[in-house]
């Protein structure tokens, strides 16, 4: 039989080990988590994501760091998880730099950055609670998010 000190150790031991699988699932959660989603398509539209280019779809989740591509009369509609909504046009890059949102304290951080083309961008709750932690950046410049509601465009 296992001693009561035993059983204690073994107890402590299988609860430790638990916690960090529970946390390290918690950090890969984290790591993957949706920052938004594709709601419609308009011709050719791809994710490129840690080099990999994937074609997408109405419905296709996007990710931080994803870059979304429009091809030659292309368009793409984006809803993000805290209600931003963007619209790319036609030969359009965009790279979804930053994007972290608490669901519960309706707080976090945009940075969206636009390679190439134009983008319509209505904010959502991260833009309504702080407009200054929205920021959508361009090759010559940094906007700072005032309203809700805007046009970016460039070459």
């Amino acid at each position: 039989m296992i001693g009561n000190n035993m059983k204690k150790y073994l107890a402590l031991c299988i609860t430790a080990l638990i916690s960090l699988l529970l946390l390290n699932q918690n950090a890969v959660a984290a790591e993957n988590a949706r920052s938004g989603t594709i709601k419609n398509i308009k011709g050719n539209v791809s994710v490129e994501s840690k080099g990999v280019l994937r074609a997408v779809s109405a419905g296709s989740a996007i990710f931080e760091s994803d870059q979304i591509v429009t091809g030659k009369n292309s368009g793409a509609g984006l809803t993000l998880a805290d209600g931003t909504v963007i619209t790319m046009g036609a030969n359009s890059k965009l790279d979804m730099a930053k994007f972290q949102f608490d669901a519960v304290t309706e707080e976090g951080n945009i940075l969206v950055k636009l390679i190439r083309g134009s983008m319509r961008m209505i904010t959502g709750l991260v833009g309504k609670h702080n407009s200054q932690n929205v920021q959508v950046t361009t090759r010559s410049a940094t906007i700072g998010i005032r309203g809700t509601d805007f046009i970016v465009e460039t070459q």
